[in-house]
């Protein structure tokens, strides 16, 4: 009988965490946990948010924070990360795409990645997995770039379509990337557009919800039908084409009632 191949140990790279808009990336998280893998959370920064997700205490995976301002937790990692056996090579040719890529905000980005290679040398991660492909994945690249620890990353939608993203750079981190998952078949397109040579490891993967834990009871049917909508009001959220909905609904004789929950 073959022994099952044993799971490596995942390390994931965040801006903030937790963070209550994100419950995708905490289901991601737990689920890997509930399949048997063994993940450590590194987050840039602490949350300032008052109000957390009721899962979050299903999650055993520790988090550290890497940003120095954040905790005296931070004053840890950055002492582990001087641990680090560097490659002089290596680190400058980290250093110097750092300097080319942020310009006068390195300080911002070296630090942390610093620390997250260190840590994860030192804490035997095998991989790092990062959200959106804005500073925690310019982050990972540069601890891969130190250390030599592979990783990939999750693309949703402003770090790829907004305006201030550098698409050479996102290129990069595709191309350096062991894999790059998105949540959408047009994202796909338009990465593999960005860097052609990365095609064929760039995945889609819905945002999805557990339906087992939603199980209404049965009860009759009641007028008017209910329909809720809950997110920020902005453009890019798509209320208009809800509301347009509703019109359709209302000339076609239907009796509903429509409730929009969100700020902005």
């Amino acid at each position: 009988m073959t022994k099952p191949v044993p799971k490596p140990k995942i390390g994931y790279v965040l801006k903030v965490f937790p963070r209550l808009s994100e419950t995708f990336i905490l289901n991601e998280i737990l689920e890997l946990e509930r399949q048997g893998f063994e993940v450590e959370i590194f987050s840039i920064k602490a949350p300032t948010e008052a109000r957390f997700h009721g899962q979050l205490s299903q999650l055993r995976a520790p988090i550290t924070y890497l940003s120095k301002t954040e905790s005296t937790g931070a004053q840890a990692a950055e002492a582990e990360a001087s641990n680090l056996d560097l490659d002089p090579a290596s680190t400058g040719r980290a250093f110097l795409k750092c300097l080319q890529d942020e310009g006068k905000e390195y300080l911002k980005v070296f630090p942390p990645a610093l620390a997250l290679a260190g840590l994860a040398q030192r804490r035997g991660i095998q991989h790092l997995h990062a959200h959106f492909a804005s500073l925690a994945t310019r982050i990972t690249v540069l601890a891969h770039m130190l250390s030599g620890i592979g990783y990939s990353f999750t693309a949703h939608a402003k770090d790829i379509y907004h305006r201030s993203v550098n698409q050479q750079i996102l290129a990069d981190a595709l191309e350096r990337s062991k894999f790059a998952v998105t949540v959408t078949d047009y994202n796909v397109g338009r990465l593999e557009e960005c860097s052609p040579r990365s095609r064929g490891k760039i995945r889609r993967i819905y945002n999805g919800i557990d339906l087992d834990r939603f199980s209404p009871q049965p009860q009759p049917r009641t007028q008017p039908s209910e329909i809720i909508s809950v997110g920020r009001l902005v453009e890019k959220k798509g209320f208009p084409y809800l509301i347009e909905a509703c019109r359709l609904l209302k000339d076609r004789g239907r009796d509903f009632r429509c409730t929009i929950i969100g700020g902005g």
